[in-house]
């Protein structure tokens, strides 16, 4: 009588516990390695986050930046005081028959 290819695989003995735990290991240093440095492993997602983290704080100060900014052309569109103290303290400009005295600090 032939013996058939299969009968082996469906009458084998059970499997030792060293060929358990090299299935297992096979099993699972590859997904391990694929949870945590695959492109969308764990690792690649705390790098993620931790860039919107930084992000979100840049959106909080460039908001509050943007938000100063709008409140200084209100204040120089309005106010002719507020024109003037840009004008004399950043450009220097005064105004005619003034005289600028300079006062050195030692």
């Amino acid at each position: 009588m032939r013996r058939s290819f299969f009968r082996p695989l469906l009458h084998s003995r059970p499997i030792s516990q060293r060929r358990w735990l090299l299935l297992a290991t096979a099993v699972a240093l590859p997904s391990l390695y694929t949870i945590l440095f695959s492109g969308h492993g764990l690792i690649k997602r705390l790098q993620l986050e931790s860039d919107a983290s930084a992000m979100q704080t840049e959106v909080v100060r460039m908001r509050s930046t943007g938000d100063s900014l709008r409140r200084e052309v209100q204040r120089l569109s309005t106010d002719p005081a507020a024109v003037e103290q840009v004008a004399r303290e950043r450009y220097g400009m005064v105004r005619n028959g003034e005289v600028v005295y300079l006062v050195e600090e030692e």
